[in-house]
């Protein structure tokens, strides 16, 4: 089955043209994100402050 390319809404009296490739692309970069801030953290959570 063929995934569709693009998705149609219809908001009052506008309609939407979506295309579901790019909001797929924008998914994925915002998960990459996520997971990178998540790496730049020490692993106790502390900053470094005991660095004197």
């Amino acid at each position: 089955m063929e995934q569709r390319r693009t998705k149609l809404v219809e908001e009052e009296n506008t309609i939407y043209e979506i295309d579901m490739e790019c909001v797929r692309k924008k998914e994925e970069q915002r998960r990459q994100q996520k997971t990178a801030c998540g790496r730049k953290r020490p692993a106790s959570g502390r900053r470094n402050e005991d660095l004197s």
